[in-house]
């Protein structure tokens, strides 16, 4: 009898985006295909536009049918069929995984990019008055954003250059801007917002780097940076450019990784932004960055009695590495913060 499968890669997948070691036998099968279809149909996505012979056999039990396998463009599932029992199925959130073989310099349709990414929210709740696709203004003071939101978007937030990583998995409503963003952030992994900050992002239409923060008269060119206060964050994260960077401190280099993981339908009597997942403790302020950091926790674990004295000193008494926990997040109002640090602005 066919069947019908709808299946997410990502539930597939562990946190570095392989397929666990002690997954189920028959998840792992499952897996196996999956990531195997995805391989066969992006690696050939003019030609399997039309539909391909993939080569591989039907997961279901016993049948021997062979797979073809269709892609439909960037943006949307890939669509597999048995050719045997008939069973089918579509497989979503395949972009950007390690079997993702299209090519990032030749993006798809653009229009067709654009009115599917803005068809998915209701603009007029939005109500910010800036398309989501269109390139953001440089000038114009702080607005609240409105409070008024259907669907969020789920970020993972990674430390780079640290290892076991560092991470937070945080929910933010889809209206807010790069400043509210950054509030969640430093909120999120710990931080004390007493250093630098900046965004870097991908021109949707260019694909050359961009930069927001806060754009300071003593820069070589202030012109440069955006004003983040201004900008939404779904103007640039967004289904085509799912990643971005964010660094803080740049005395000590701390660079994040901010990863576009879902956008959904915001669940009621939930109160975002939110976070739902992380590892590890976030760094103490000016430890020297990652490199420094990793070789304080080393002298900490294995150094000398006096270098272990020292180093529990530099990093605290009560300074677990490992500790952490997204109930112990709490989130600050980002206008508030904003009045704090620019109320003459």
């Amino acid at each position: 009898m066919a069947q019908n499968f709808i299946t997410n890669l990502q539930h597939y997948l562990d946190e570095t985006g392989q397929i666990p070691a002690n997954m189920l036998p028959e998840a792992r099968k499952m897996a196996s295909f999956l990531t195997a279809l995805v391989e066969s149909v992006t690696s050939y996505p003019e030609e399997s536009k039309n539909g391909i012979n993939t080569g591989l056999t039907c997961p279901v039990d016993r049948c021997t049918g062979i797979v073809g396998g269709q892609y439909h463009g960037y943006i949307a599932p890939i669509t597999w069929k048995c050719s045997k029992c008939g069973s089918e199925g579509n497989i979503s959130n395949w972009q950007h995984s390690t079997w993702d073989f299209t090519d990032p310099d030749e993006p798809e349709n653009l229009d067709l990019l654009k009115e599917a990414f803005n068809h998915f929210f209701n603009q007029s709740d939005l109500e910010s008055g800036l398309p989501l696709f269109e390139g953001p203004k440089k000038r114009g003071r702080k607005k609240a954003p409105s409070k008024k939101f259907d669907h969020y978007l789920q970020l993972k937030i990674s430390l780079e250059n640290t290892k076991p990583s560092i991470w937070r998995r945080i929910e933010i409503p889809c209206t807010f801007t790069f400043w509210d963003l950054h509030v969640a952030i430093q909120d999120a992994m710990g931080w004390t917002d007493s250093h630098l900050h900046q965004f870097e992002v991908a021109d949707p239409l260019t694909g050359h780097p961009l930069f927001l923060g806060v754009p300071h008269e003593e820069d070589f060119d202030p012109e440069s940076t955006m004003p983040e206060w201004v900008v939404p964050v779904s103007s640039y994260l967004t289904l085509a450019h799912r990643t971005l960077a964010y660094e803080y401190d740049f005395g000590d280099g701390w660079v994040h990784k901010i990863t576009l993981e879902a956008i959904s339908k915001r669940e009621k009597g939930v109160s975002y932004p939110r976070c739902t997942g992380g590892r590890r403790a976030c760094p103490p302020e000016d430890c020297g960055g990652p490199h420094l950091y990793e070789e304080m926790l080393d002298l900490l674990e294995n150094g000398t009695q006096s270098e272990k004295k020292e180093m529990s000193e530099q990093l605290g008494p009560y300074f677990s590495p490992e500790h952490f926990s997204p109930s112990e997040v709490t989130f600050d109002d980002p206008d508030e913060r904003f009045k704090m640090y620019f109320d003459d602005f």
